[in-house]
Parts: C-alpha cells; structure tokens; sequence
C-alpha cells in the first residue's frame, strides 16, 4: 500500500525548500490499517490494534479514506498520544472506534511523519493542508503557500 506522489512530493518540497539542509529528511512511516478485517487494508504495513508508528515523537498524521485519498492532516508533539483521542479501542468488538463521528467519510488509514523538533509540526501541518487541501480540514484551506 502506497502513499499518492503529490502527498510524498510535498513531503519532500517542504524539507528541500523550508527545513535546515542539516536535518534529518521527515520520517514518513508505513500505512497503519484501523480496520484490519476490512479487504482494502490487506497490504497495510501496520495494523490495530499495533502501536502508532512514531508514538512518541513530534510530526503530523495524516488520515485517509478507504480509496487512500488524504482527508485530514493533523499535528502532534506526541503523535500517539493525540491519535490515541481519534481512534480508540472498543471493547464489545475488540476493535477500533472512532471517537469523533464527524467525519465526512470513514477514516481507514493513517500515516505518521515525525520530525526532529515539536515545534516544526505546525509549519509543516500548515505546509501539507495549503498544498493538499484534504477535505477534512478547514483551517488553511483555500490558501496558497505564500498566503500562510
């Protein structure tokens, strides 16, 4: 299971053109399945209930649909700790529950990218939604880069 080329040329543009050339490149994990059972998430890297890839370091998540289309970017300074209050374990099916139910389409996957220091996660949250413009979000949308 792959991640889309505009979402990892993003990843790239924003460590090329807005990060220190000393740091180390954005730490892109595999693709964590919610929904294990379901037959899309088959060629997942990572699945519930295993822990979050980067747990406990600071980056972005990124949320996407059954179809892999990135629908939420979010940040963290401890990426499981803040996904842990999304997804939750559900003891009557002993499977994921999604905390919050306004999602405009079911969240399937995640993605995890960890940066060296807490403090880039929000530049680089603002980066990703000004380039992508996941759905999800509404902050930042509708706005080029050079307008943030």
């Amino acid at each position: 299971m792959n991640l889309s080329q505009p979402l990892l040329d993003a990843i790239s543009a924003y460590h090329d053109n807005y990060r220190h050339p000393r740091l180390a490149r954005p730490d892109v994990s595999g693709v964590y399945a919610l929904f294990p059972d379901d037959p899309v998430s088959a060629h997942a890297q990572y699945r519930w209930p295993q822990t979050w890839p980067h747990s406990d370091r600071p980056g972005v998540y990124l949320i996407l649909d059954g179809d892999m289309r990135l629908r939420y970017v979010g940040k963290a300074n401890r990426i499981g700790a803040r996904l842990s209050a999304y997804f939750q374990y559900a003891k009557d099916t002993r499977g994921c529950h999604i905390a919050h139910t306004t999602w405009k389409s079911r969240p399937m996957f995640v993605v995890t990218v960890a940066l060296d220091k807490p403090f880039e996660a929000s530049a680089f949250e603002e980066y990703l939604i000004s380039a992508l413009q996941p759905e999800e979000n509404v902050r930042g949308v509708g706005k080029s880069i050079d307008q943030l």
